[in-house]
């Protein structure tokens, strides 16, 4: 389906409507943020972007200092955008895209998952981006590469084809789900008691604490009006075009020439300031007291599952995020708890658990012993060189030390691919074999690591996207 062939009927009729809201209480929407508790609420979708905040963290390598304002947004953006585009260029290394990559992950708040995968595909990687992005501009969403069951798209894909790609917007679950609000709005307007296929946007619930009193809502049914669950991969891909298209077309219309966006001279830029609109609103659908009881989150699940989902092949479900070991590519899936790192195969029931006070003991046991921190250090963890006392100082000893002798060094095999995506350990990229860095931002207090603060940190920010 081409741009002209979707941009027709209902679907046509639901961008004019939207083009004549812009600036009205039609969109007038309120919540109570499950961080800060503070209340939430706009106007109309105007003011929903100049209410816009996303905290982003420093990216020191690129200049990007941190903020939490769309402006700030804008040029951390900008540069990610640029970093990327030269990554992508043909000269470059796929080393540079993944790196490039994987900054766009962690501004996104997208790192679950997503990291894990960016460095077990770094080679060829540059090839895919750019066949991927080239389908993309075809415009037509039944391009072969865009129905390939190989295709990785998701929350965190979009926003790297958003930055290389003309007029792409993050179609995340924020997104998705404002869009899917707006569409319900318009049939409640019209009478329409059937949401158009052309309008049917798939939702996706949000990454919440396990313990949350009051999920945030993603999913804008509303009785009769109903929306499929989002699935990574070709659908969407499909959708978030559709999503591109609708939003552009919505700009183009005399009224919303009319509307405050216009006073937004730049085209991309006013079509980034929409979806950020989008994004704010589709943070939470329910009213603001629904948010009244929450106070906290303490860690990872996903929302009661209700009609009409499907499967969601490389999203976290539940809290449980899909991963693969480093050397042997072996799947599993972890999530983070308040006090420890459980993890369990795709085929088992049985959870290996990685507690807060072994993982500091490892990583404490590696630091002190690699001169300080002062050497990288490898995994190393044959069961059979773990036990020898003239086998190689790694993980697998260390974790092995840690647990007083009991550990199984093989187990950290999982271990050291969970902590690599959330950013405890950083990769050391001139070394023959798989080395790391204990990160810069670890908590180490009189020569003891702590993970807490960093997991809190990874988990609060996820929790928002």
């Amino acid at each position: 389906m081409t741009k002209d062939e979707y941009l027709t009927g209902e679907v046509k009729k639901f961008v004019v409507w939207m083009s004549e809201h812009l600036d009205r209480k039609t969109f007038a929407h309120a919540y109570r943020n499950r961080k800060s508790g503070m209340k939430w609420e706009c106007r109309s979708l105007y003011d929903a972007y100049v209410q816009y905040a996303w905290r982003h963290d420093a990216i020191d390598r690129l200049g990007v200092e941190e903020g939490n304002t769309f402006t700030s947004n804008a040029k951390a953006l900008a540069k990610l955008q640029s970093d990327l585009l030269a990554a992508l260029d043909s000269t470059c290394s796929n080393r540079d895209a993944a790196a490039a990559a994987i900054d766009v992950m962690i501004w996104g708040g997208v790192r679950r998952g997503n990291v894990n995968w960016l460095l077990r595909n770094e080679a060829g990687l540059v090839k895919l981006i750019n066949a991927t992005r080239l389908a993309f501009e075809a415009g037509d969403t039944t391009h072969a590469i865009l129905k390939s069951g190989e295709l990785r798209f998701n929350a965190g894909m979009t926003k790297v084809y958003s930055l290389v790609c003309g007029d792409f917007i993050i179609y995340d679950s924020r997104v998705a789900a404002a869009l899917g609000w707006a569409v319900v709005k318009y049939c409640r307007s019209r009478g329409i008691s059937r949401v158009p296929d052309g309008l049917r946007f798939p939702w996706a619930p949000g990454y919440e604490a396990t313990n949350a009193r009051a999920p945030k809502q993603r999913n804008p049914r509303d009785g009769d009006l109903t929306f499929p669950r989002l699935q990574s991969g070709p659908m969407h891909a499909e959708w978030n075009m559709r999503a591109n298209w609708i939003l552009t077309d919505v700009l183009a219309q005399e009224d919303s020439r009319l509307s405050s966006f216009s006073l937004i001279a730049d085209e991309g830029t006013r079509l980034r300031a929409l979806e950020s609109a989008l994004f704010m609103i589709g943070y939470d659908l329910n009213p603001a007291s629904a948010g009244d009881a929450v106070l906290g989150d303490d860690g990872p699940s996903g929302n009661p599952p209700i009609d009409d989902e499907v499967a969601v092949s490389d999203e976290p479900r539940d809290g449980w995020v899909p991963c693969k070991t480093l050397g042997r590519a072996t799947p599993f899936r972890y999530r983070i708890d308040a006090a420890s790192i459980e993890t369990t195969a795709d085929d088992a029931v049985q959870v290996l658990e990685f507690s807060d006070e072994i993982v500091n003991r490892t990583l404490t046991l590696l630091v002190s012993a690699e001169e300080n921190g002062e050497k990288p250090f490898g995994l190393h963890n044959s069961a059979t060189e773990a036990r020898d006392p003239n086998g190689r100082w790694g993980m697998g000893k260390a974790y092995r030390l840690a647990r007083n002798g009991n550990g199984n060094a093989p187990d950290t095999s999982r271990l050291v691919a969970i902590l690599e995506e959330v950013g405890v350990l950083e990769r050391v990229q001139d070394e023959p074999h798989l080395a790391w860095w204990l990160a810069t931002q670890v908590d180490v207090e009189n020569g003891r690591v702590d993970v807490r603060p960093l997991l809190d940190r990874h988990l609060s920010h996820e929790q928002e996207a």
